[in-house]
Parts: structure tokens; C-alpha cells; sequence
């Protein structure tokens, strides 16, 4: 239905979405839309990897000696049974945060038409011709919106802590840093600072409060224009 690179009936883009008219077709034009950045897989999948592996093994570490001393007692108090159950309840409850945090959605801003439309005039006339993005920075929309170039998607009106992760290559709303530890984002749950003018910083802004999925900051970066 929509070409991208022009070649049209009449030489011209049938996707009014493209030239920032609306969508008349939501499908489609989604669909017309160049393909979303390709994530690192093979880093994220290593960080997950060393991450679970990390949880696992301070698990074990802490339920097996108590287990360990469990058996060689005949009779247990009442309270060392209450010991081993909340040791017991413990890791489980780490068991069960670790499957949320790996599963969680850190708030990606999906492809929407809510989203992505209309497009900047800048984007829309560069798609419509075939022409790459990557000489186009962010580009700052009249409602003080930005939209990013890589994910296509109008960020929210969050006082800029909305950021692309290098890593995962998504948007991500509240965005702190990337965590090497689970291969994921975290968000910051309240953020009262402006983002550095060096987005590719990996120093995050301040916050009192992170979200539960946030781990010690490894480094991750922004990669905003």
C-alpha cells in the first residue's frame, strides 16, 4: 500500500501519514515505517546471563548452609523453624522479583499511531524520498514534544527524562540508566533534574527514589542528539 521510497502512483507517497496528514490506515502506515533499531542481543543476553546466574548463587549461598545445619538437628525450636521459613520465603520472594524485573516492561514507547503520528515534516519528507535519518538530530515539535529518529516516536512531555538506550535501543520514559547486571532499563520513579547536556553521559541525574528494577548503575548511556 505505501511505498517508502516514493515510487508511487504518480510518482508520489501514498501514506498521508508520511507527509504528517493523519493516518488513514493505522496498520499500514505502522507497517510503512522503517524497521525499529536492532538491539544488542547478544551484550543483553550476557548481562541477563550474569545477572540470574549473580541471584542464583546468593541464594544458594545463604540457603544451603542453613539447610546444611537444618539436617544435622533432630529437634528444631519454633524458632529456628520460623528462621528457615523466612529464609526460605526470602529467596523465593528473590525468585519471584528476579522472573518481574527480567519480564517487566521498564515503559517502552511502543509504535503507536498515537505515537508516531504525524510525523515531523523533516522525517516525513526524507521517508517519502528514501533518504536515510541519520543527518537528522531529534527533532523538538511546537507542543515542546521531542521525537526520536531512531524508534520514530514522539516522546511524552516529561521534562526530558525520556531517553534512547544505547543498549536496547528503545525509548524509554523516566529513563535512568541501563542496568548491566539484568540486560534492561530502569526507570526512575521520581526525577526532579534535567538531563545532563551530554545525553551519552553515564552519570544519571539524581533521584530519591528508584523503581524496584533499578540495580547499582553500571554505566549504561543515553544516546540522544
Amino acid at each position: 500500500m505505501t511505498l517508502l521510497d516514493g515510487s508511487g502512483s504518480d510518482g508520489d507517497v501514498e501514506c498521508r501519514a508520511l507527509r504528517g496528514r493523519g493516518p488513514p490506515n493505522v496498520e499500514d502506515d505502522l507497517a510503512a515505517l522503517p524497521p525499529l533499531p536492532e538491539q544488542d542481543l547478544c551484550q543483553m543476553r550476557a548481562e541477563a546471563s550474569c545477572g540470574n546466574s549473580l541471584v542464583l548463587f546468593l541464594i544458594f549461598l545463604f540457603v544451603a548452609p542453613m539447610q546444611a545445619y537444618a539436617n544435622t538437628q533432630a529437634n528444631l525450636t519454633m524458632l529456628q523453624r520460623a528462621w528457615i521459613f523466612a529464609i526460605y520465603a526470602e529467596a523465593a520472594t528473590a525468585i519471584f522479583c528476579l522472573l518481574g524485573l527480567m519480564w517487566d516492561d521498564p515503559g517502552t514507547i511502543k509504535r503507536t499511531a498515537e505515537n508516531c503520528f504525524p510525523l515531523p515534516d523533516i522525517v516525513a519528507e526524507k521517508l517519502a524520498n528514501g533518504q536515510s535519518l541519520e543527518s537528522v538530530g531529534n527533532v523538538t515539535g511546537e507542543d515542546g514534544r521531542v521525537f526520536c529518529i531512531r524508534c520514530l516516536v514522539w516522546r511524552p512531555d516529561d521534562g526530558g527524562n525520556t531517553h534512547h538506550c544505547s543498549t536496547c535501543q528503545r525509548c524509554v520514559c523516566e529513563f535512568d540508566h541501563h542496568c548491566g547486571v539484568r540486560a534492561a532499563r530502569a526507570s526512575l520513579a521520581r526525577n526532579t533534574s534535567p538531563p545532563p547536556d551530554d545525553a551519552s553521559d553515564p552519570t544519571p541525574p539524581s533521584s530519591p527514589s528508584l523503581h524496584a528494577d533499578c540495580l547499582p548503575h553500571h554505566g549504561g548511556k543515553w544516546e540522544d542528539e
